[in-house]
């Protein structure tokens, strides 16, 4: 037993170096998975928002993409706004806390403050300048992507 004090002792320095160089490589490791994760999680953001499909639409056109429709036959085509949700509720959790409050109030300002049932007829099908008004908080919701 007390050799293995005095052994303990001996190598001290030894047995610290190696249990502190193991913890540096474990948190290396978890830091390059996060960050690996992250980069893909914005990569898959920034694809999903694409601003030119709904360019040149207006009116009920404009409300059809974002929202879908459904054809004759009976298939459901999703909307341009369920897909934006989606990939903003995946790629949320991957942001810091100021990320993430930018990402919230440029999302909240997109979709009118009512994620479930957006109204956005009345935001950007009717006005006159809807079209670049959804252009621009687009383009906001995707910029906040890009710093990854």
């Amino acid at each position: 037993m007390y050799e293995l004090a005095e052994d303990l002792i001996d190598h001290f320095w030894a047995i610290s170096v190696a249990i502190l160089s193991s913890a540096f490589i474990g948190y290396i490791a978890y830091r390059n998975n996060r960050i690996n994760r992250m980069v893909a999680a914005a990569s898959s953001y920034r694809s999903a928002i694409n601003i030119e499909a709904l360019g040149g639409l207006r009116g009920h056109q404009l409300h059809n993409a974002l929202l879908g429709v459904v054809a004759a036959d009976g298939t459901r085509f999703e909307g341009e706004f369920y897909k934006h949700k989606r990939v903003v509720h995946e790629y949320r959790v991957h942001l810091g806390w100021l990320d993430r409050m930018r990402l919230d109030l440029a999302w909240n300002k997109y979709h009118g403050g009512n994620e479930e049932c957006p109204d956005f007829f009345k935001e950007y099908c009717i006005k006159e300048n809807g079209p670049d008004l959804i252009k621009q908080r687009l383009t906001k919701l995707k910029s906040i992507g890009n710093k990854r």
